[in-house]
């Protein structure tokens, strides 16, 4: 679709003509000004080593993401599992799998293809604050959480709620 060519074209600007620290405009999101609202960089930077890889074949990109979909369920399985067991495992990760969304997402490109791998890092993350409550961890949950933004703007409220979160579990509030 247009919106995968345009976000492998701007990735292709980046490596061919110019770097830049703007991703791909929206140009159906355009405001009666004509001012044009940019989706965040970090997508089109990840396409630029799967350009080269894959020599800018668009199928072969594609596949990618379908793995990428199939490793998130494996991790999500494994989480589940220490988490709650191996029942519950096997049916939220056959659920992720086998989900109609999730499989129509696996056949093209799109920046939110990221969100639930980083959200099964963000949730482990937070399993294991709970457990040890190492200085690290609160850290490496703000990166994460700020990559999770970058694909979707809505992520915000997710932000908040890990960081209540934090605040809930955390020992020593104030550092």
């Amino acid at each position: 679709g247009p919106e995968q060519a345009i976000s492998l074209a701007v990735s292709g600007d980046f490596l061919n003509v110019k770097f830049g620290l703007l991703g791909q405009p929206n140009i159906q999101r355009t405001t009666t000004n004509g001012h044009i609202i940019y989706s965040p960089v970090m997508f089109n930077y990840s396409l630029m080593p799967l350009l080269l890889v894959y020599r800018y074949d668009p199928i072969s990109i594609t596949y990618y993401f379908a793995f990428l979909n199939l490793v998130s369920g494996l991790l999500l399985y494994f989480l589940v599992k220490k988490i709650l067991g191996f029942n519950v495992a096997l049916l939220s990760s056959t659920l992720f799998l086998f989900d109609a969304t999730m499989i129509y997402h696996s056949t093209f490109i799109w920046t939110h293809h990221y969100i639930p791998l980083l959200s099964i890092f963000i949730f482990y993350l937070l399993y294991r604050f709970r457990q040890k409550q190492k200085i690290f961890t609160p850290l490496l949950l703000g990166v994460l959480t700020s990559l999770s933004l970058s694909p979707e703007y809505f992520y915000i409220f997710t932000m908040a709620a890990v960081f209540c979160f934090m605040l809930y579990l955390s020992k020593q509030k104030i550092r």
